[in-house]
């Protein structure tokens, strides 16, 4: 291993750790293989110890340089990959469930992963109840029973922004013996460090700030605790999950640069949030930075920073006049995803929602914004393209 003469800080330390690849490169090689050699008979059948995997699909040296990285970041005891952030979230629910189990799950959470739980955790009889993003102890206790086995939470929203009291589900949580999971793909374990917070495992959706490209897609399941590492690694084992070598070289490539990235992201967000402010179309910024959304509390407590997405409520719920602004803000592509280099802007459906907090934004839309790295002010002439199209038609 390469060892620093004092301990850095993991911000540092991604960009330095365990270089020391055998042709002296900085990267790790990116290997193609399905067959590992073993060195003799003793180290295949397990009595000598044996840097190889046994089997490509479970990962080899381009995979392990990632796999350490992240948990540098994370302050995890191990991480395992997964092929998109929607498959690690799987394998960190189905790594600890059982039939009869039961999920408290957050109601601001990724759509997908209601999707999940509503239409696949079902045929496995688990069920799943949702609670305010907002939630404290006493609300928790009110949908607690003996069947609750783990919790799932996203802080930030990545679709309606709320931050959760995580203080207090962690000791909802230990108090009643209960797997925590969180969503931290918003802060990309460069603003928000959950294990240190006490959950115990924690996803992110490397698609996004850790590659940073918009090429590739990857996630990262992160365990505090060598038992749960091992019941995660496990599950992805006899699942067959498996992530391309090319994959993890460019997860790793994009590691190293993404503090200074999001540190960006931050800076255009926030511009781009207070030019939003000014206009009288816009009725709420739904950002945790933003002092009057809700969880901003929260953010200020356990955040360290903010990333680049955030939205705005309209005070449009026309599609035709809808269509004025966003086929006009030409710069923000239209998509979904974020995290990349580029910005995007997407309309949110929150008619799913049950958090009574958003109720007040009936008749209103709400869009989301990832803050890209272009040119801010280009940008912002963009967006009051946007603004002018919609004022026009209505003209």
């Amino acid at each position: 291993m390469y060892k620093m003469a004092r301990r850095l800080n993991p911000h540092t330390q991604i960009m330095h750790d365990k270089q020391n690849y055998a042709d002296g490169t900085v990267n790790p090689p990116v290997q193609h293989a399905s067959t590992l050699r073993a060195p003799d008979y003793l180290s295949y059948i397990g009595k000598k110890e044996w840097a190889g995997k046994h089997y490509g699909r479970h990962g080899i040296q381009t995979h392990r340089a990632l796999e350490d990285a992240v948990a540098c970041l994370e302050q995890a005891y191990g991480v395992v990959l997964a092929a998109s952030g929607l498959q690690a979230v799987v394998l960190s629910l189905i790594s600890f469930l059982q039939a009869g189990d039961k999920i408290l799950m957050s109601d601001n959470v990724y759509p997908p992963v209601k999707l999940f739980a509503e239409k696949f955790l079902p045929k496995l009889n688990i069920s799943t109840v949702y609670f305010n993003p907002l939630a404290d102890e006493t609300m928790l206790a009110e949908l607690y029973d003996a069947n609750v086995k783990l919790i799932y939470m996203e802080s930030p929203g990545s679709a309606t922004f709320e931050c959760h009291n995580i203080e207090a589900i962690v000791g909802f949580a230990k108090q009643h013996n209960i797997i925590s999971v969180i969503d931290n793909s918003w802060g990309a374990g460069v603003y928000l460090k959950p294990l240190e917070l006490g959950i115990d495992i924690s996803v992110i959706s490397a698609t996004k700030y850790i590659c940073g490209h918009s090429d590739i897609l990857l996630g990262t399941v992160s365990a505090k605790s060598r038992a749960h590492y091992q019941q995660i690694a496990d599950t992805a084992r006899f699942n067959g999950f498996y992530v391309a070598p090319d994959e993890a070289y460019l997860g790793l490539r994009g590691l190293r640069t993404m503090p200074l990235r999001l540190a960006q992201h931050q800076i255009q967000a926030e511009t781009l949030m207070a030019w939003l402010r000014q206009q009288p179309e816009v009725t709420f910024i739904a950002s945790p930075t933003a002092q009057d959304w809700f969880g901003h509390e929260h953010f200020k407590r356990d955040f360290s920073g903010a990333s680049g997405l955030f939205g705005f409520y309209l005070n449009e719920n026309d599609d035709v006049m809808l269509a004025e602004f966003f086929d006009n803000v030409t710069l923000f592509a239209l998509g979904a995803s974020w995290g990349g280099y580029e910005s995007l802007m997407t309309p949110m459906n929150i008619k799913r929602s049950a958090s009574p907090h958003l109720q007040q934004f009936s008749g209103q839309s709400l869009v989301r914004v990832h803050a890209g790295l272009e040119q801010v002010d280009d940008l912002i002439a963009s967006l009051n393209d946007g603004f002018t199209a919609l004022r026009n038609s209505k003209a």
